[in-house]
C-alpha cells in the first residue's frame, strides 16, 4: 500500500492549546478588531455546519483554512480586511495558541 499523506490534529489532540476561539479573540484583537469569544464559537459552530473539514483538508490543504476564516470573519460582521485577516489568523495561529 502506498501512502499519499499522513495527517496528525495536533491542537487539542496531540498537544494542548488555547481554546480556538480565544485564538482568534486574540490575533483580531491585534488588528483592532473586537470579537467576543462566544459569538466567535458561534460561528466556528456555524461553519462546522457549513464546510466538510476533512474533505476540505484533503483537498485544499492551508487554502481550506483560508476559507474557513474568512466565514467566521464574515459571520462576525467584519467588513474590511476580511482577506487581510483571514491570512493573519493562519499565519500566526500558533504563535497565539499558548504552545
Amino acid at each position: 500500500m502506498k501512502f499519499r499523506a499522513v495527517l496528525f490534529d495536533l491542537g487539542g489532540t496531540l498537544i494542548r492549546t488555547a481554546e480556538v476561539p480565544e485564538i482568534f479573540r486574540r490575533i483580531l484583537g491585534v488588528y483592532g478588531v473586537k470579537a467576543d469569544f462566544d459569538r466567535i464559537l458561534e460561528a466556528h459552530k456555524a461553519n462546522e455546519k457549513e464546510f466538510d473539514v476533512e474533505a476540505g483538508v484533503v483537498k485544499s490543504g492551508m487554502a481550506f483554512w483560508h476559507s474557513w476564516n474568512v466565514a467566521i470573519i464574515k459571520r462576525l460582521g467584519v467588513k474590511r480586511d476580511v482577506q487581510f485577516l483571514a491570512r493573519k489568523i493562519s499565519e500566526l495561529w500558533w504563535d497565539y495558541a499558548d504552545l
